[in-house]
């Protein structure tokens, strides 16, 4: 199985950034 299937609550970030433009992401 992939990580994110067997993944535990907490595993991962509460936020996620999508800055949805390439150009947009280098200024993040």
């Amino acid at each position: 199985m992939t990580p994110h299937i067997e993944a535990d609550r907490g595993d991962y970030t509460e936020t996620v950034l999508l800055p949805g433009d390439p150009e947009r992401a280098q200024w993040m």
